[in-house]
């Protein structure tokens, strides 16, 4: 009976979030420019002057709704922007290593909430948002800092990398003149919406590689170097930094080069040739980074199944032949759960999920 409850409150905790995220979602989308600079200023002085640890997720879900994308007409065309963003970096990232680690995660989580769909208004905080995650991922010892800048890793360069509808748009309304000035009172009628999307930039998917190469690639291309010898706890963090950024780049990783893909001539998915046009106007470094990325990485992590693989062989051959203390001889890297599920995972994700 016990498991039961746990079960139902687990399964009632995930629905009230889902709820929560998509009030706040339409109630901040709804909001003219003068009502929303209040709120803002009511979020942004309850953000800094409070810190909630076991509420963490909702605080999470209030900083992403307030900083999801909003029109942006004043250079005489449609893009997006992210006041909540502008408002609330400095604050989320102002003395972090200065705070306790419980307080540290909460606004990173918050953080984290923050830049999910705010847009190219990423793109000015740059480097306060990389420093933030080379903060908490350098905090090795603490599982859950270590943790919450994964995720704001993930949440990052998902941000940056894909497509996503500007918040404005998630609810039904009616606009004058095919502008995106929203009238009150009128009747919404859907094939009247004109529904707006932040589509990435070259230079946003610059960003998302920057990011891709400091903090995955170096630390796998670093992994069970001779010189760190065998370290488990190393192997545990690469492997999850791993599986973060793929979950937040996967949109990137095609199967072939943009040039073969663009050159076909049977029909393609039309995602897929929009990523292949995206990465084309991308710089030259982020292009080569790109191309056969994801070859590369299942190469690589087919080579980790084999080291796995031929520890297990290698156990299994001389378990007739104990050690001195009784135990058998083993490296570690085969018999630690947590590695073989990652890596089984990541495996199966990158060659299936992503195709």
């Amino acid at each position: 009976m016990g498991s039961h409850h746990a079960s139902a409150d687990v399964a009632m905790a995930k629905n009230f979030s889902r709820i929560l995220k998509e009030t706040l979602s339409f109630f901040f989308s709804s909001m003219n420019e003068e009502t929303y600079n209040c709120a803002l200023r009511s979020v942004v002085t309850f953000i800094a002057e409070e810190t909630l640890p076991f509420a963490v997720k909702d605080a999470s879900l209030l900083c992403q709704a307030v900083a999801s994308t909003q029109f942006d007409s004043s250079a005489g065309t449609v893009g997006d922007r992210s006041p909540g963003l502008d408002a609330l970096v400095p604050i989320l990232t102002e003395d972090l290593q200065l705070r306790s680690n419980k307080s540290a995660i909460y606004r990173l989580r918050c953080l984290a909430g923050a830049v999910r769909y705010a847009g190219s208004a990423v793109l000015k905080h740059r480097e306060a948002i990389t420093a933030a995650i080379s903060f908490a991922l350098s905090k090795t010892e603490d599982k859950a800092l270590f943790k919450t800048g994964c995720k704001l890793l993930r949440h990052t360069m998902s941000s940056q990398c894909e497509e996503y509808v500007i918040a404005q748009c998630r609810h039904p309304m009616r606009t004058r003149g095919g502008c995106c000035e929203l009238i009150l009172g009128a009747s919404a009628e859907l094939r009247g919406d004109k529904v707006l999307w932040h589509v990435p930039s070259g230079i946003q998917l610059d960003f998302t590689v920057t990011l891709l190469k400091q903090f995955t690639l170096k630390r796998l291309k670093d992994l069970g170097s001779p010189a760190d010898g065998f370290n488990l706890q190393q192997w545990r963090q690469c492997l999850r930094v791993l599986r973060y950024s793929l979950r937040g780049c996967s949109g990137i990783l095609l199967d072939d080069n943009p040039e073969v893909i663009l050159s076909q001539n049977i029909e393609i998915c039309p995602k897929e040739k929009a990523t292949a046009v995206l990465i084309q106007r991308s710089s030259e470094e982020t292009f080569n980074t790109l191309q056969g990325l994801r070859k590369r990485l299942c190469l690589n992590l087919m080579d980790i199944k084999s080291l796995i693989a031929t520890d297990t062989a290698d156990c299994e051959s001389k378990s007739s032949e104990p050690n001195g203390n009784g135990q058998h001889k083993t490296s570690g890297l085969s018999s630690d759960p947590k590695i073989c599920a990652e890596v089984i995972g990541k495996m199966l994700f990158v060659c299936f999920a992503l195709d």
